[in-house]
C-alpha cells in the first residue's frame, strides 16, 4: 500500500510526559497503511478514506496550536476511525503498536 499524503493544521502533539513536540502526520498515515495491509482488512482506497477522516477529526484540535492533541487523543481517533469502518483487528494492532 502506498503512503497517503494528507496535510493537517496540527503542527504539535503533546506526549504523555507533557512534552510538546513537532507532529509528523506521515507517521500516522504510514503506520495505519501498514497495519491495514498486514491484517488484510482493507484496500488502498480504505486507507485513503481512513487517513482523510483522521485528518478531518484532527482539525478540531487546530485551535490548540501551541500544544495540539495528546498522543493518546491521536491514537484514539485512529482507532475509532478504523473501528467505524469495521477494521477491528487493525484497530487492535494499531493500539498495540501505539502503546510501544
Amino acid at each position: 500500500m502506498d503512503s497517503v499524503k494528507v496535510k493537517t493544521a496540527i503542527t504539535k502533539v503533546r506526549k504523555e510526559d507533557g512534552l510538546v513536540v513537532d507532529f509528523d502526520f506521515s507517521k500516522i498515515s504510514s503506520t495505519t497503511a501498514h497495519v491495514i495491509s498486514q491484517t488484510g482488512e482493507g484496500s488502498d482506497e480504505d486507507v485513503q478514506k481512513i487517513i482523510a477522516n483522521v485528518a478531518g477529526q484532527l482539525e478540531r484540535y487546530s485551535v490548540r496550536k501551541d500544544t495540539g492533541p495528546s498522543l493518546q487523543e491521536l491514537e484514539s481517533i485512529v482507532e475509532e476511525e478504523l473501528k467505524k469502518d469495521n477494521f477491528h483487528f487493525a484497530a487492535d494492532i494499531f493500539s498495540l503498536i501505539a502503546d510501544h
